[in-house]
């Protein structure tokens, strides 16, 4: 069970990374407007331990999510759960 929300959550992460990478490297390029007082645009810029933590912390929020149903499952009988509706 938690080799299924691993890959779930890697499946997630990569398509959020994958949307993220393209959201930095458009506003890398186009900018990102502050307005108000400031009235400047900000360039995001990637770096290898941004992308590191965007992997790591939606997988490790997804195993820690799954641990509680997970642990209710393993205490339960085989006939119990063959028979759960």
């Amino acid at each position: 069970l938690y080799t299924e929300a691993a890959l779930i959550g890697s499946g997630g992460a990569l398509l959020g990374l994958i949307v993220g990478i393209a959201m930095v490297m458009l506003g890398c390029f186009i900018g990102i407007p502050l307005g108000g007082i400031v009235n400047q645009e900000i360039h995001p810029v990637l770096n290898p331990a941004s992308l590191v933590a965007t992997i790591a912390a939606p997988l490790v929020c997804i195993v820690i999510a799954a641990t509680i149903p997970i642990r209710a499952v393993s205490r339960m009988s085989v006939i119990t759960l063959l028979n759960y509706h």
